[in-house]
């Protein structure tokens, strides 16, 4: 019975251990209140990338937000002296194409994208490579024993 207990509390342990998130804080429109980019639960990741809610900050204090399938590594922000500040994103449908899109941070998350294949030595790969540059990446931190913010994430 011991022995039973003790690997009903090991497996429990590492399922709450195997659970992480990315988040991300800081000022994405330009008003000087800090933004937030969260993602959703770690089971609805694949290769590909997964949710993530952005909560941007209104003058009166509260947040919209906009829901978005982002991978964590493909996050780059442009900012512009306007303030119409967008965020870049790539979503990866195979080995060898994908979707990169830009989004504007006014409120509106509008959204534009092309279709390319970043891999070789090609006009697609030379664009991803600037759209991502170190400079222009968002540093998203990855955390264990992430909570996702409550929202009914795959459902409708």
């Amino acid at each position: 019975m011991y022995r039973c207990i003790v690997f009903i509390l090991i497996l429990f342990a590492s399922q709450v251990r195997a659970d992480y998130g990315y988040t991300y804080s800081g000022d994405l429109n330009g008003d000087g209140i800090a933004d937030r980019i969260m993602s959703g639960p770690s089971a609805m990741f694949g290769n590909s990338g997964g949710p993530f809610i952005i909560y941007l900050s209104k003058a009166d204090g509260t947040y919209i937000n906009k829901v978005v399938a982002f991978h964590p590594k493909a996050i780059a922000f442009e900012k512009y002296e306007s303030g119409r500040n967008s965020l870049w994103g790539y979503w990866r449908h195979g080995t060898r194409q994908g979707t990169l899109f830009k989004l504007s941070l006014d409120g509106e998350f509008k959204v534009e994208s092309i279709t390319i294949n970043p891999i070789g030595s090609n006009l697609s790969s030379g664009i991803y490579s600037t759209v991502f540059d170190k400079k222009s990446l968002l540093k998203i931190k990855r955390v264990e024993g992430y909570m996702p913010p409550d929202y009914p994430w795959g459902k409708g």
